[in-house]
């Protein structure tokens, strides 16, 4: 199974397009069968963006679910928006994927769902059986209060919704409930520190040529452009570098320190 680390990232459904299997957002299997075959499959997602369909009209009409997670994964999703899916927007689907979320090793926090239908939550009990969650289960186990998780509706979020696919915006609104709320204290992700900041780091900011670095003892930096791609990586010297070569508009800058720490951060260039 995967087990690597995904950060940044976003993806948006075509309403008119869909596969010839059901075409979620997330969909997570430790393998084919379910067992418990190791490597197991326990990436860790953050700061993900997922943007549904919100209606289908592909010919197929397969537009699913935000989050189908089954077949005994061990996913980790954190800092994550999951909006406009046909379906509801969290599946955790099957006994093995339910245990490994109560015992967390399957884990989601500090995540929102907003969905176009009633319920954000599926349930797949069977009464005959007597097992799977009911819609009472998935929604007590997901809004827990240790997990910071909610289900909100999504003028709240303060994002431009819904995209438009041909020009999709992905920066929040000015004011936003999501701005400065991602969190870092979870020993999921310590092999790799990061750290975001709230009141930001790099400084000036929005800036036109040299960044300089607050209270972090930077060693290298990387800056990438909203598509995710690397536009400047570089060693830092006196706890500043020179962006002049960047264009104009808004990157996501990532600074390690002497402790490996990542700082991340928004980044705006006049």
């Amino acid at each position: 199974g995967y087990r690597g680390h995904v950060q940044f990232a976003v993806a948006v459904r075509n309403k008119v397009l869909s596969d010839t299997d059901t075409a979620n957002g997330f969909e997570s299997d430790n393998d084919a069968a379910g067992s418990t075959a190791t490597p197991l499959t326990s990436a860790v997602f953050s700061n993900i963006t997922l943007y549904g369909p919100i209606t289908d009209e592909s010919p197929t009409k397969n537009h699913g679910y935000g989050l189908r997670l089954r077949r005994n994964t061990n996913l980790k999703i954190y800092n994550t928006v999951i909006a406009g899916w046909v379906k509801e927007g969290v599946f955790i689907d099957g006994t093995a994927a339910q245990a490994n979320a109560l015992t967390g090793a399957l884990d989601i926090k500090n995540t929102y769902v907003v969905s176009p239908i009633a319920k954000n939550f599926k349930a797949d009990f069977d009464a005959v059986k007597n097992t799977g969650w009911k819609y009472v289960d998935a929604a007590a186990w997901f809004m827990k209060s240790e997990m910071k998780n909610d289900t909100v509706v999504v003028n709240a979020l303060g994002i431009p919704y819904p995209l438009t696919i041909t020009a999709p915006q992905f920066l929040p609104n000015s004011g936003s409930m999501l701005i400065g709320k991602s969190t870092w204290v979870n020993t999921a992700i310590q092999s790799t520190p990061v750290r975001s900041s709230v009141h930001g780091f790099a400084y000036p900011n929005p800036c036109s040529s040299i960044v300089r670095f607050n209270e972090i003892d930077a060693v290298s930096v990387k800056v990438f452009a909203i598509n995710g791609k690397t536009v400047l990586s570089a060693k830092v010297y006196d706890n500043a570098i020179d962006v002049s070569s960047l264009d104009r508009g808004v990157y996501v800058i990532q600074v390690a320190d002497r402790d490996g720490v990542l700082h991340s951060d928004r980044l705006m260039k006049r």
